[in-house]
């Protein structure tokens, strides 16, 4: 009698086995998601997306790449369902489009055999200012006529989707600088300012609007026979 039972629980075993393994798998993974925010925002901008993946189980490793050089995350499945991945993209300038890629791995799906999630995430910065020459130096005795050029990085532009594509407004102001060191008789297009700050008189010039990319150039500064007091 005790060997028939012996024998029963050892069939039960062979048999139960095989099936509980199975649940902890849960099959080939098809992914999936969802963002729980909005994919685009102004920096610094927190994104929050939730997995749904088809046939994954907990204990599913999910690896997010965010694209912005930040390292990989992992997050892990504790529910039957999903997980849901946080993170804040910096007030970086320039950056506009980030590549997230997210992979998925348990003990049916190694890691690399899904096919992974890339999706893009455009997060607004602000324009960083420039101007080119940010110096010109004059030498004592000589005349020097110049203008200056917008050289600003535009937050996404160049970029063939242009999502912030909006036109800008650009002032040049001439002769912000202190009185003490400014040097004497320069001209602004050929006028000699009657006072400082400086701004261009022309209908439609103070500002300039709409412009659309940078390289707008200043007017001309004519520095004649520089000499010091």
């Amino acid at each position: 009698m005790g060997e028939r039972r012996y024998l029963i629980l050892l069939s039960f075993l062979v048999l139960f086995l095989p099936g509980k393994a199975w649940a902890q798998c849960g099959g080939i993974m098809e992914p999936g998601f969802q963002f729980l925010t909005s994919s685009r925002g102004c920096a610094p901008y927190t994104v929050n997306l939730e997995t749904r993946y088809l046939s994954s189980v907990p204990g599913t490793v999910y690896y997010a790449d965010w694209g912005d050089g930040s390292p990989v995350e992992t997050f892990t499945q504790t529910n039957a369902t999903d997980v849901i991945m946080t993170h804040m993209y910096p007030n970086s300038s320039i950056d506009c489009g980030y590549d997230l890629t997210i992979d998925a791995s348990n003990a049916c799906n190694p890691k690399g055999s899904v096919v992974p999630i890339v999706t893009q995430v455009i997060v607004w910065t602000n324009d960083v200012i420039s101007i080119n020459p940010q110096v010109f130096r004059v030498c004592q005795g000589f005349a020097e006529s110049l203008s200056f050029t917008d050289n600003s990085d535009w937050n996404c532009f160049p970029r063939a989707t242009r999502e912030n594509s909006e036109p800008r407004w650009i002032q040049w102001i001439y002769g912000i600088g202190s009185a003490a060191t400014r040097i004497p008789g320069v001209q602004v297009n050929g006028v000699t300012p009657g006072s400082y700050p400086y701004l261009d008189p022309e209908a439609n010039r103070n500002p300039i609007y709409p412009v659309t990319s940078p390289g707008q150039v200043s007017l001309p500064d004519q520095c004649t026979h520089y000499t010091s007091g």
